[in-house]
This record gives structure tokens, sequence and C-alpha cells, in this order.
């Protein structure tokens, strides 16, 4: 009897205590955690394992008691010490957080190993993890992929996701698709918001999918109604964009927002750029840095990018160019090309660093590599230009044609310019080399020829030259169109400049201008007179010697030229016009406006002149020549020009015509000297006609803008 007793009592106790601990479980899930932590704690003092890790989790969540992480952590140990595989884990979890214990990764992976071990799935997921992060162990993705695998295969939704993200890396494994979207399918369907998350990604880009927009909607939305901020960013991005669901900035900022303020850096990235654009949102440059930084400072690279452009426009914060400098470096280290061109760009103009054009080639290549079209342009300008590298038209033209591969019209029109250099000047020298020889074989009689004639004469052999130099100007222009359109000038203003440099490229008409005039003023004698003279060695001697003084000479008026601007600009009413005038000194790039201004006058005067088949001076071609090369080479100049441009599209109209009459006449006198009425009248007109252009153009600026 007395055994029948104990083991009936026995029985009684164990039925006791297993409906003791299922009370427990059901007050749990019903929110009753007090009557929980009564219950599990008399089964914890009586050494249930299973009560003592429940218990250390009420402690840890600070459910029906305090939160007490060391109290936590004394339950979990109890628990782990007779083998509980979730007390396991989670002791191994205290341990790689630093709560109730000092932060310690090896206890946590020996912790989670046991886990593991003990077929615990959290603890296999864990430990997966240690090994991705190389924490506590020796980082190894094969190590990692095995205990993710084991877990997943009990269904465990997180390592299920992980073994997708590990495939869809190639970390571990092949890189394989399909597995995946089929691991991340089934933790999705268990409705787990990273992998809803993930396999949305897979759906929008077509990944071992059909793409399917909607369909990413779809799950995103799924992600972000469980708050899962990466889901919400990219919620957000549909909406911004229009794809799978009507375009939509209002809504689009709404899921930014909510990703945003739990410091999701995409998403804060994204809500800065809003900001930025003013898209769904008045425009705020001030606010959009505010939330380019937030995510920058946590080393989000395109943030880093954005906020450096902010720096560099002034746009919401003072400008700064150390510090867009400095955040294109941090960004480009991280490997992202538009930043690797952007501090090419710094270092190639010597902006917020030394000017370096090593540097700026090294950080083109690193970017074109990547297949950025604008570092490939940049990098084959360099090379095309013999900047920090030895000059190399087939090294210019394979870089070129890598962004010309990408549809970019920039290095479209490059490529032409470079490819047809050689040919055009071998056909103007065969033109040029026929009409020579038609003179020459007239019979020959002795004249003495005068100035003119030898002017003449001149030309004919200078054209060649002229061809070669005049082939800078479309490709200048080229260049200023980027910087131009980061400054917001009106593409109708660049097409202008482009039109005017564009017109002066007709050397054929130059020919048979000179042809004309030849026949009709020179003689075979006097021409031959003036071939040999200008072919002697006295010749070239007093030609250069003569360059060089006009060049002298217009180093001095350029600086009288300067000064007279500056002068004007601070005089005039508009504070803007004087911040004009003002900015122009201070940046210390006061002579780029008018070697770009002067160069454009003197194409239009070429185009002019061509046109209406009247003969050029070639010394004041050479002239506007010897201005248009260095101006052309330096981007950062013409930046600077777009930049004062468009700031007079605010100045009133009376201020405006003063400013640019003004150009006009300086600009159109100084190529006036020693030529005829018609050379005169032609420069001064080409001048007008380029000053009443960006007089247009900056009306129907501000009449948009008002409007």
């Amino acid at each position: 009897m007395p055994t029948v007793f104990i083991v009936f009592a026995f029985c009684i106790s164990l039925g006791a205590a297993a409906q003791s601990f299922k009370d427990a479980k059901v007050a749990y899930d019903q929110g009753d955690y007090a009557t929980a932590l009564r219950i599990w704690s008399s089964l914890a003092e009586q050494g249930s394992a299973e009560a003592q890790e429940r218990l250390g989790a009420l402690y840890r969540d600070g459910k029906g008691v305090s939160q007490d992480y060391v109290a936590s952590v004394e339950w979990f140990r109890k628990a782990a010490d007779q083998g509980d595989g979730k007390a396991e884990n989670n002791l191994g979890a205290m341990y790689a957080r630093g709560h109730g214990v000092a932060k310690n990764d090896a206890q946590a992976v020996n912790w989670f190993r046991k886990a593991a071990d003990h077929g615990n799935a959290l603890g296999q997921t864990n430990l997966g993890r240690m090994y991705t992060q190389g924490r506590g162990v020796p980082k190894d993705d094969a190590e990692a992929v095995k205990w993710f695998r084991l877990a997943a295969e009990q269904g465990d939704a997180a390592a299920q996701t992980n073994l997708a993200l590990m495939y869809a890396g190639g970390r571990g494994v092949p890189r394989d698709d399909n597995a995946a979207v089929l691991w991340y399918r089934k933790a999705a369907e268990q409705g787990f918001a990273s992998a809803q998350d993930n396999l949305g990604v897979m759906y929008r880009d077509g990944r071992s999918v059909t793409q399917d927009f909607a369909v990413a909607v779809e799950l995103f939305r799924k992600a972000a109604e469980q708050g899962y901020a990466e889901g919400e960013n990219n919620l957000g991005y549909m909406y911004s964009t229009g794809r799978g669901v009507a375009q939509d900035y209002a809504e689009a900022m709404k899921w930014y927002r909510k990703a945003a303020d739990q410091g999701e850096a995409h998403a804060q990235t994204n809500l800065g750029y809003m900001y930025a654009q003013g898209h769904g949102v008045s425009k705020d440059d001030a606010e959009a840095v505010l939330w380019y930084r937030k995510a920058a400072e946590q080393g989000h690279a395109r943030a880093q990018t954005n906020l450096a452009y902010m720096y560099l426009q002034g746009h919401g914060v003072p400008k700064d160019e150390a510090e867009a400098a400095s955040l294109y470096r941090k960004a480009a280290e991280q490997g992202l090309p538009q930043a690797q061109n952007g501090l090419g760009v710094m270092y190639r103009d010597g902006r917020g660093l030394a000017q370096d054009y090593v540097a700026a080639i090294e950080w083109f290549r690193k970017a074109g590599e990547q297949g950025d079209a604008s570092a490939q342009i940049n990098l084959g300008l360099m090379y095309r230009d013999g900047q920090g590298v030895t000059k190399d038209d087939a090294a210019a033209t394979q870089w070129l044609q890598k962004a010309a591969e990408q549809g970019d019209k920039r290095a479209k029109s490059m490529l032409t310019s470079i490819e047809t250099r050689g040919q055009d000047s071998a056909n103007l020298g065969s033109i040029v080399a026929e009409l020579v020889k038609k003179y020459e074989d007239a019979q020959p009689q002795v004249l003495n020829p005068d100035a003119e004639r030898v002017a003449l004469a001149s030309q004919l052999i200078d054209a060649l030259e002229f061809r070669k130099r005049l082939a800078n100007l479309p490709e200048g222009f080229d260049q200023v169109d980027s910087p131009a359109r980061i400054a917001k000038v009106s593409p109708k203003l660049i097409e202008a400049i482009r039109l005017t440099a564009v017109a002066s490229f007709r050397p054929e008409k130059l020919v048979k201008s000179l042809d004309k005039k030849l026949a009709q003023t020179l003689d075979t004698p006097t021409l031959q007179a003036g071939l040999d003279w200008e072919r002697s060695d006295l010749g070239r001697r007093i030609n250069a010697l003569e360059l060089e003084a006009e060049r002298l000479e217009h180093r001095a008026a350029k600086k009288e030229f300067v000064q007279q601007f500056v002068a004007k600009g601070r005089a005039a009413d508009d504070a803007r016009g004087r911040a004009c005038g003002e900015k122009l000194i201070l940046d210390n790039s006061p002579d780029a406006l008018l070697p770009l201004m002067e160069a454009l006058a003197a194409a239009g005067a070429m185009a002019i002149a061509v046109q209406q088949e009247q003969p050029l001076d070639m010394r004041g071609i050479e002239g506007a020549m010897l201005i248009v090369r260095p101006t052309l080479r330096d981007v950062a100049r013409q930046a600077m020009l777009a930049e004062c441009l468009f700031s007079l599209q605010d100045l009133s109209d009376a201020e405006f015509e003063r400013l640019l009459g003004f150009l006009h006449t300086e600009s159109g006198g100084r190529y006036a000297r020693g030529a005829n009425a018609a050379q005169r009248d032609a420069f001064l007109d080409a001048t007008e006609v380029f000053a009443r252009t960006l007089i247009d153009v900056a009306r129907k600026l501000r009449a948009n803008r008002e409007s």
C-alpha cells in the first residue's frame, strides 16, 4: 500500500506541475504576466529548467516584474546548466548583447553552440550569425550556411531568410537566385517581415522571377505594415517612382518618414532627396541637409555624396568645399562610383583640396571601371588634354566610347570630334595645297608685295592651323554643359553658346573666301613672295614675337577689364549684381568671365565673317585661340561663370543690359584693333547678338520661375 501511494502521489505531482506550467503559459498568452510570474517562480524554485527559462524571459522583458537583466541571466544560467536549449540560446544572446553580464562574444558562441548541438533552431540561427560576422569565431560563411540550413529545415523563418541572403549574395555557397527565392518565400509565408521585403526586392528587380512591380508592392506593404523599416522604405520608393502603384509623392513621403524615424539610413537619404527636390513637400534644402546628415553619420555612402553636393553648392548649409571633399572621400572609399567621380573632380579642379591631376585620374578610373559614364568622360578628357597623364587620343577614345555605349550624348559628341579631327585637318590641307599649287603654276611675275598681300598669303598658310584650333571649340562647350546644368543655367542658354561656337566651324568657307579674295587681288609672284616671307626663319621669328606681344597685351587688358567689371558689379543697385561681382574676386576666378566671353565673341565674329565671305585677320584669330585653349581646359572656372550668369537673371532689365553692354563693348573692342571696318562691325555684331541672347534667356528664366 505505501508503495502504491508513493507512485500515485508522484504521478499526481507530475500532473500538477504540468498543469501549473500550462496554466502559466495560458496566463502569459492572455497578458496576465503577474500570474505567469507567480507560477513559473514556484516551479523554477523547484528546479524546473523549463520554468527557469521562462522566468528568465520575464525578467529580461520586464513583464510582470521590473526589468532586471542580472536576474534574467541568473535564471537562464540555471536552466542552461541543465541543458535546456532555449535557455542556452538566451544566455548566449545576453552575452552577445552585454545584458546582465559583460559583453563576451566567445561566451556567446559557446552557449549558442550548446543550444545548436541540442537542436535548438534559434541557437543554430544565432551561431550562423556569429560566423557571418566573425564574432567570437573566425568569419566563415560556409559554416554559417551549415547552421542556417539546419535551422531553416526546422522551419525557423529567420534562418530561412538568412539562408536566402547567403544564396542571393553567393556567400558560403555558389550564388543561386532560385534557391534564394525559394527560402525567402518559405519565410514570407510565415509572415516574416524581412523575408517579405527581400522577396519583394526579387520581384521588383526580376531576379529569378518574372519582374512584377505589383507583387513587389504587395510584399513591401506586408512588411511595412509590420513596422519593418526596410519594407517601409521600399514601399515609399515604389510610390515615388510609380512602380506597381500610381505615382504619389505624398504617400512616398509618408512611408519614407516612418522608416527614417526608425533610423533607416536608406529612407533618411530618400527623405532628404524629396526635400531637396520638393517632391511631395515644399522644397527645403535645410531639411534635406538634416536627413542627409543623419544617414551620412551612419556611413551611408549615397547620403554622404548628396551631403557633399549640398556643401559644394552651399544649399542648406554655408558653402564649404573642404567639407564636400571630405564627404566625397568617405563615400568614395566605400566604392560608390558617383562619389569617386565627385572626388576626382575636386582633385582635378583643386576645390577643397590641393589640385592633383594624378589623384583625379585614379578616382575617375575607379568610378569609370564601375561603369559611371560621367567618370568615363572625365577620364577620357584627361587623356585627350594630357592632364596628369601623357596625351593619348586612343585612350581618350576608349573611355569616351564606354560612356557613349551607355547612351551619353556628351561622349558621342566628343568622340565625333576626336575621330574627325585628323581627317578634317588632312582634308583642309589638301584643299589649301591645291589652291597654292594653282597660283604657283601660273607664270611668275616680279612684283613687290605690300603689307595687305603678305597678310593674305599668311592667311592661306595659317588656314591649316585655324581649322585645328577651331576644332577645340565644340568640344570645349560640351565641357561647359555639365557644370552649367549643375549651376541651373537654362539649357537654352547652353544651346545658344554651342550654336555660336559651331557656327564658326566652317573652314571650307574660309578657304573659299580666301580663294576669291586672292584671285581678285594677288598675282602669283605676290603670293609666292608672301609665302616665302612667312616660311623664312626671320618671318617665323617675327610672327612669334608679335604673338607674344599680343598675349602680354591681352593679359594687361584682362586685368584692367576685371577691375572695371567688379567695380560696376559692386555699383549695381541690385544685391545679386553686387554679389556676382564680389564672388568673382572672392573665389579667385575673375579671369573665368572674360576669356569665355571673348572667345564666344571671337567665335561669333568668325562665323559672321566666314558666312559673309569676308577676309579674316588671322592674327586676331590667333589671339582668340590663345584665350580659348586654357579656358576650355578649366571646367571649374566655366562652372563659376555659369553660376554667375545664373545669378544675373535676377537683375533688373536696365542693370542687366548695362552689365552685358559693358561686356559687349570691352570684348568686341578688344579684337577690333587693327581690323578693317567690316571686321570691326562683325565683332561688335556678334557680341551684340550674344548679349541679347543672354538677356532674352534670362528674361524667360525669370518669367518661367514667376509663373
